[in-house]
C-alpha cells in the first residue's frame, strides 16, 4: 500500500500515455492540500514530461520480432535515452533553478526527482512540457498472510514443483542454466547456502548485481527475510534440496520494498529499479547484464483509499518500456481476496491487452483458490478478467534471512513460480518475446474452478512441461551439459583408466548430430585418449550422450578430491564451432574433513576427524597428509583406519574393502573442519568428533578422538590417541568390538613381533632401517595378516572374524608384506554408555630405541597393568574413585579385572534408584575406563547433587560416591 508521510513528498514529471491526458497539469490531492495550506516549507516533489503520440510506435517498431535480445535490448534503452534528452533540454535549467538540493534524471520515462518549496510548485506544474505532479509515498510489499518455521534440508523437490511439472521440464536439462532473473522486493541475503552461489555479483560488480536507492554501496541485503524468500522459489537449491524453478540460473535484486523502518523506499525508488534492470552496468553496449524477468511483490491496494488512483497509469508506462525492451514483467495479485471482486492490487489490475501486466493467484496444495487470493475483474475495465494464472502459495517452504527456511503464504509465494518458468523458457528461446513468453505460459495452463478463464482462476494453474511447446522453435541449438558418468563405480580414482560419458540436450531439437571435441585444461592431473567423439540426438531429439566413452588417464600421484577442469567443444558435422561447456571433474574420494599433523620429535604423523591415518602419498588414500614420517623420510604408514561392529552386518569401518582397495570411510564429523588444538603446556591434542552415519547400516556410535604429543625430549618417537566410544541409541549395545588396522610398509619383507609385557606390536624390515610400533593402552589383542603378492582385502565377515577373534595369526613371524589389527571388547554399553580405548604409534631406529619409546608411551598413559602380566592383576577386581570428582558435565571411572568375567557397572541417586547402567555383560581382564556424561538412561541430563556408582563383578561388589556440580 501507499504510505502517506506530511513532509516526504516526490516530484515527478511523467510521460503522459497521449497528448491529451486529462491529468495534464495538476498536482495530486496531497500536494493540492499542502498548498492551500499556504505551508513555507520544502517537499520531495516532481512531474511526468508530456509524451509525443508517435514515442509508442517508436518503442514498438524497436522491439519488433525479428531482432534478437540483444538487439532489441540496444534499441529500446537507446531510443529511452535519447528521447529522455530531448524531453528535458527545454527544462533542465528551470529545473535546475526551482531545486533545493539534487536533481535525479530518468530515462526509464522523462522525469526529475528533487526537492522544491512549496510556493513554487505552481511555477513547477505550469512549466512548458510538464505533464502531472504527484507525491512520493513510501510503498509497502505485498506482505504474506502467514509465516512460520520450516526444515533446513529436505532431499527431493517440493510438492509444489511436481504440482507444476517442473521437474519434467529439468529432465530435458531446461533448469535455467545460463539465464538471470530479477526481484523487486526487500532485497536478499546473499549469504544463504541456497543462493549464495548463484549471486551474479560473484562474478560481476556490486553495481550490475545489486539496486539500493536507500543503501547504494552496501551488498545485498534482507530485513525482512521476505526477498530471500521469493528469489528461493525462483533459483533456490542446495544439493539435493530443489525448492527452486529455475536452480541453475542467476539472480540480482532491486531492494526497494520495505527494507525496515529506517530504510523506507519511495515511487521513485521503483521507477530508478525499472531505469537500473534495463541497464544494470551502465554500459549500453552489454545485454547478458539485463534479466530475463522482473519479479514484483508490491502494489497499491485497490481498496484503500489513496493520492494515487486505483486506476492510476503512474507505473504504466515504465512497464511497457521495460516489456518492449524484453524484460517480463510478473506481479503477485495481491493479498485482499476476503474482500472479493476487484481486490487485485494496482498496477497488476491494468487490463489493456491480454498480457499487460501479468499477475499471478495463489493456490493451496489442494489446487483450490486460497481465501486471501485477490479477485478480478480488472477494476480498470470490469469486462476484462484477472488473474492470468495461479500457482502454489500456501505454505510455502523457502529460504529466508539469516541462513533459515520458512514457510510462507501469499501471492508473493505464487508469483515467483511463474517468474521462475520464465527463465526456462529463456533458456529454450533466449529470442523470445515477452509476448510470445505470456502466451506460452497462459496455454499451457490447466483450467481450474468454473469452465474457462474466471476471475479467481484466471486460464488455470500452469503446467512447466507443455511450456516449450507453445514457444517457437529457437533457430539456433540450445546445448547443454545435463549431466557427467565415469564408468564403473562412478570414480575416477588416482591411477586409474576410465570412461567418461557426457549428456548433452539441446532443448531446440534442431540438431541430428553433432562432434564433441574434450579439452584437457589439467595435463598435471590427468590424460585423455580419443579426444573427439559423435553425439547423435536423431530427427526431433533432445538428449545424447557421446557414442564412444572419452578415455581418462588419471595420473597416480593426483591427491583425492582435486578437481581436474576440461572443456568440452560442440562442433556442426562440418566442423563449425556451435558452442562450448566447462567441465569441472573431482578426482577420488573428497576428503570428508580435517586432516592435521602432529610433531613428537623425530616422528610426524597424520591424523584424521574421519577416523584414517596416514593419508600422504605413498598411502592408500592420498588426501594430502604428510603421512608417517620418521626423521623426516619416506611415508611409512599404507593404511590405519578403525574398525567397530557388532556382527559382519553392522560393521563400521575406515578401511580398504573386499579387493584391498581404497573405500570411503563410513565415519563422518558432524561438521567438517570442526577439530580443534588444545595446548596444555606440556602437550598438543587434537580432539574431533564423528559419528558411523555414513555406514550402510550405522550401529550407531559417537566416537570422540584425542591425539596427543607430548612436548618434552623424553616424549620423542610416539603419539598416543584415545577414543570414546559412546553409545548413541536409546537401547544397550551389547557385543561391541573396536579395532585399529595397520599397514606399514618399512620394506617389501616386513616382519611383526609381539612384545606381550608391553602390549606392543613391532613390525620392522629383516635388515636395518626404522621400525614401528602399536602399543595396545587400554589392553586388547593383535593379530596379523599377510597381504601376498599383493595388498590383500577383507569381506565384511573376515573383519569381525578378526575383530572378534582373541588370537595371534600364525604368519607374523614369516617375513612379507605385514598388517596388524588391534581389536578389543566385545563391550557393553548402556544407553549414552562410554568406553575408552587407547594406543600409541610408536617409531625408532632400533628395537631398544622402540622399546623404550613404548615404555615412555604406556608411562604417559598412566597404565601399569598389562593382560599378559599376570603378577600385575589385581586379585579380584580393583575399582578407582571417579576423576575428576566434584564433576560438570562429564567423570571417567575406572576399574582393572583380575580375570574376564561378567560385569555391570550402575549409576544410583540418594534415594537409592538406578539412574543408568552403564555396563552390562562380559569383560576382559586388565584395565577399563568408562566415561559418564551426567546424563540418564533416555540421554537426559540429571541434576546436580550426590551419585553413586556400583561395579559388580561375578560375585563381587564395591560402590563409590560422587558429586555433580553445575
Amino acid at each position: 500500500m501507499i504510505k502517506r508521510t506530511a513532509a516526504s513528498l516526490l516530484l515527478i514529471l511523467t510521460l503522459a500515455l497521449t497528448a491529451g491526458d486529462s491529468l495534464a497539469g495538476r498536482l495530486d490531492q496531497d500536494l493540492k492540500a499542502v498548498v492551500a495550506a499556504g505551508s513555507d516549507s520544502v517537499v520531495s516533489v516532481v512531474v511526468f514530461l508530456q509524451n509525443p503520440s508517435t514515442q509508442y510506435a517508436m518503442l514498438q517498431a524497436a522491439s519488433r520480432v525479428d531482432l534478437n535480445r540483444a538487439e532489441r535490448i540496444q534499441s529500446v534503452s537507446g531510443r529511452l535515452q535519447s528521447d529522455a534528452e530531448n524531453l528535458m533540454k527545454p527544462v533542465n535549467s528551470q529545473i535546475n533553478n526551482l531545486a533545493v538540493g539534487p536533481v535525479k534524471r530518468h530515462w526509464i520515462i522523462p522525469a526529475y526527482s528533487m526537492t522544491v518549496k512549496v510556493s513554487d510548485l505552481e511555477t513547477l506544474v505550469n512549466l512548458p512540457g510538464v505533464d502531472q505532479v504527484i507525491s512520493d509515498l513510501p510503498i509497502e510489499l505485498t506482505a504474506p498472510v502467514e509465516i512460520r518455521p520450516a526444515p533446513s534440508a529436505v532431499t527431493s523437490a517440493s510438492t509444489e514443483l511436481q504440482m507444476l511439472n517442473v521437474p519434467n521440464l529439468w529432465q530435458s536439462g531446461i533448469t535455467g542454466k545460463g539465464r538471470l532473473v530479477c526481484s523487486f522486493d526487500t532485497g536478499v541475503d546473499r549469504l544463504h547456502p541456497a543462493l549464495s552461489s548463484k549471486w551474479r555479483g560473484n562474478h560481476a560488480t556490486l553495481r550490475e548485481s545489486f539496486f539500493s536507492a536507500v543503501a547504494p554501496d552496501s551488498l545485498p541485503f534482507d530485513k525482512t527475510g521476505h526477498g530471500t524468500h521469493t528469489m528461493g522459489v525462483m533459483v533456490g537449491a542446495v544439493e539435493a534440496d530443489s525448492f527452486g524453478v529455475a536452480p541453475e540460473a542467476e539472480w540480482i535484486t532491486a531492494g526497494v520494498i520495505d527494507q525496515g523502518p529506517d530504510l523506507s523506499t519511495t515511487i521513485s525508488h521503483i521507477l530508478g529499479a525499472f531505469q537500473w534492470a534495463l541497464n544494470p552496468d551502465g554500459d549500453a553496449s552489454t545485454t547478458d547484464d539485463v534479466p530475463d524477468v522482473i519479479l514484483n511483490s508490491w502494489g497499491l491496494p485497490a481498496l484503500v483509499g489513496s493520492a494515487i488512483a486505483p486506476c492510476s497509469t503512474l507505473f504504466w508506462q515504465a512497464l511497457d518500456n521495460v516489456e518492449a525492451a524484453g524484460v517480463v514483467t510478473i506481479f503477485a495479485a495481491g493479498n485482499e481476496g476476503r474482500f472479493g471482486a476487484m481486490s487485485i492490487r494496482n498496477p497488476a489490475n491494468r487490463a489493456t491487452t491480454p498480457y499487460n501486466s501479468f499477475c499471478v493467484g495463489a493456490v493451496n496444495s489442494s489446487k483450490v483458490i486460497a481465501d486471501f487470493s485477490s479477485r478480478g475483474p480488472s477494476s480498470c475495465d470490469t469486462t476484462q478478467i484477472k488473474p492470468e494464472v495461479v500457482a502454489p502459495g500456501v505454505g510455502i517452504r523457502s529460504s529466508s534471512k539469516n541462513n533459515t527456511y520458512v514457510y510462507m503464504s501469499g501471492t508473493s509465494m505464487a508469483a515467483p513460480y511463474i517468474a521462475g518458468m520464465v527463465a526456462l523458457c529463456r533458456q529454450y528461446n533466449p529470442d523470445a518475446t515477452v509476448e510470445q513468453i505470456k502466451y506460452a505460459i497462459i496455454q499451457s495452463a490447466v483450467d481450474l474452478g468454473p469452465a474457462g478463464e474466471d476471475n479467481a482462476y484466471g486460464h488455470g494453474l500452469v503446467d512447466a512441461s507443455r511450456l516449450i511447446s507453445f514457444l517457437p522453435v529457437p533457430t539456433g541449438a540450445n546445448l547443454h551439459l545435463a549431466n557427467e558418468f565415469i564408468s564403473g563405480d562412478g570414480i575416477a580414482m588416482p591411477g586409474e583408466t576410465v570412461g567418461f560419458q557426457a549428456y548433452v540436450t539441446n532443448s531446440a531439437a534442431n540438431l541430428d548430430q553433432i562432434n564433441g571435441e574434450l579439452i584437457n585444461l589439467s595435463p598435471e592431473m590427468l590424460s585423455i585418449t580419443g579426444t573427439t567423439q559423435n553425439f547423435v540426438f536423431g530427427t526431433g531429439g533432445t538428449m545424447a550422450v557421446n557414442s564412444q566413452p572419452f578415455t581418462l588417464n588419471i595420473n597416480p600421484s593426483v591427491v583425492h578430491g582435486s578437481v581436474a577442469s576440461m572443456r568440452l567443444r560442440f562442433r556442426s558435422m562440418s566442423g563449425q564451432l556451435i558452442d562450448s561447456a566447462s567441465i569441472e571433474l573431482t578426482l577420488g574420494i573428497p576428503v570428508p574433513g580435517n586432516i592435521v599433523t602432529h610433531v613428537a620429535g623425530s616422528l610426524a604423523m597424520s591424523v584424521s576427524e574421519f577416523g584414517e591415518y596416514g593419508l600422504s602419498a605413498g598411502s592408500i588414500y592420498n588426501a594430502g597428509g604428510n603421512g608417517f614420517r620418521l626423521n623426516g623420510g619416506d611415508n611409512l604408514l599404507f593404511e590405519a583406519g578403525i574398525m567397530v561392529g557388532r556382527s559382519s552386518a553392522q560393521l563400521s569401518t575406515a578401511t580398504r574393502d573386499s579387493l584391498g582397495r581404497l573405500k570411503d570411510s563410513d565415519f563422518r564429523p558432524p561438521t567438517p573442519g570442526s577439530a580443534s588444538w588444545v595446548n596444555d603446556g606440556s602437550a598438543n591434542h587434537n580432539i574431533s568428533s564423528f559419528s558411523d552415519n555414513n555406514s550402510a547400516l550405522p550401529i550407531p556410535i559417537a566416537i570422540r578422538q584425542e591425539s596427543v604429543n607430548y612436548t618434552e625430549a623424553e616424549d620423542d618417537g610416539f603419539i598416543i590417541v584415545k577414543y570414546q566410544v559412546t553409545n548413541s541409541a536409546l537401547e544397550p549395545l551389547t557385543g561391541l568390538h573396536f579395532g585399529l588396522l595397520t599397514d606399514f610398509d618399512i620394506s617389501a619383507t616386513d616382519t611383526v613381533e609381539i612384545v606381550s609385557g608391553l602390549n606392543l606390536a613391532i613390525h620392522r624390515s629383516q635388515g636395518a632401517g626404522p621400525m614401528t610400533g602399536l602399543v595396545a593402552l587400554s589392553g586388547g589383542w593383535f593379530s596379523v595378516k599377510d597381504n601376498g603378492t599383493a595388498k590383500a582385502g577383507m569381506t565384511r565377515q573376515q573383519q569381525y572374524a578378526v575383530l572378534s577373534t582373541h588370537a595371534h595369526q600364525p604368519d607374523m613371524t614369516a617375513p612379507g608384506d605385514k598388517m596388524v589389527i588391534l581389536h578389543s571388547g566385545s563391550f557393553t554399553l548402556g544407553p549414552q554408555g562410554s568406553t575408552e580405548v587407547a594406543l600409541a604409534f610408536v617409531a625408532a631406529n632400533s628395537r631398544e630405541e622402540l622399546i623404550e619409546r613404548a615404555t615412555r608411551a604406556r608411562m604417559r598413559y598412566d597404565v601399569t597393568t598389562s593382560v599378559d602380566n599376570d603378577e600385575l592383576l589385581p586379585n579380584q577386581f580393583d575399582l578407582r574413585q571417579n576423576y575428576p570428582n566434584p564433576f560438570n558435565p562429564s567423570t571417567t571411572i575406572s576399574f582393572a579385572l583380575s580375570t574376564a568375567t561378567e560385569v555391570s557397572l550402575d549409576i544410583y541417586n540418594l534415594l537409592g534408584q538406578r539412574v543408568v547402567q552403564l555396563v552390562n555383560g562380559p569383560m576382559t581382564a586388565g584395565e577399563h575406563r568408562i566415561i559418564w556424561e551426567g546424563t540418564d538412561g533416555a540421554g537426559s541430563s540429571v541434576a546436580a547433587g550426590v551419585y553413586f556408582y556400583r561395579l559388580t563383578a561375578g560375585n563381587a561388589s564395591e560402590s563409590r560416591k560422587m558429586v555433580l556440580l553445575k
